[in-house]
């Protein structure tokens, strides 16, 4: 179950990623370039491959009976 722990992360930190995108979206402010592209290459593209697949793993796991959902996930 470590690699669900792993995928877990990086959708968290890509959650995270598509988060700031959001916030960059609005203010429009004159960013660095570089900063920018890579929020939006790992918060766009990459929460959009991991996001679903761990949401699927978490429903298919919860449908079967299993708690799995790591401690920093857990509110």
């Amino acid at each position: 179950m470590r690699w669900l722990l792993f995928l877990s992360r990086i959708a968290f930190i890509s959650g995270i990623c598509i988060l700031i995108w959001l916030v960059l979206a609005m203010v429009k402010t004159e960013i660095d370039e570089a900063f920018s592209s890579t929020v939006i290459t790992i918060g766009y593209v990459i929460g959009g491959l991991v996001l679903p697949v761990t949401n699927i793993i978490y429903l298919v796991m919860s449908l079967m009976g299993r708690r799995s959902v790591p401690l920093f996930l857990n509110g």
